[in-house]
C-alpha cells in the first residue's frame, strides 16, 4: 500500500499523462512498492532499450495492467513514463546481479 506522500508525489508527477498511462504508471509503483522483483526489473530494463519485448511472465502479471500489450511490447507512454521516473528517482533501477559462485567452486587458501 502506498503512502498518502508517495500517492501525492504519484499523482504529481502523472498530472499531465493520459488518463489511461497514469492509471497504468500508478499501478506500476504499487506492485513494485515491496521492491523490484524480476517482472518490475523486465519491465524497466525493456522501457530503457530499442524493440525489445518482456518475458511471458512479465506479460502474464503486467498486461492486466496494461504496463504491457499482451505481445510483450511496452507501449511508447508507458515506456516514457518509467524511463522519467527512473531519471527523477521516483523508481530505482537495480542492475542486474551477477550470479553468485556455488559453494563447490569456491576455493580457498
Amino acid at each position: 500500500m502506498l503512502t498518502a506522500t508517495e500517492i501525492a508525489r504519484i499523482q504529481k508527477f502523472t498530472a499531465r499523462m493520459a488518463p489511461d498511462t497514469a492509471e497504468a504508471i500508478q499501478k506500476f509503483f504499487e506492485l513494485t512498492k515491496p521492491g523490484c522483483n524480476e517482472t518490475a526489473y523486465d519491465v524497466m530494463s525493456t522501457a530503457h532499450s530499442h524493440n525489445k519485448k518482456v518475458s511471458e511472465h512479465t506479460i502474464h502479471n503486467y498486461a492486466k495492467y496494461k504496463i504491457v500489450n499482451i505481445n510483450g511490447t511496452i507501449p511508447d507512454a508507458i515506456k516514457s513514463a518509467i524511463k522519467k521516473a527512473v531519471a527523477d528517482s521516483l523508481l530505482i533501477m537495480p542492475t542486474p546481479q551477477a550470479p553468485a559462485p556455488k559453494p563447490e567452486t569456491l576455493t580457498f587458501n
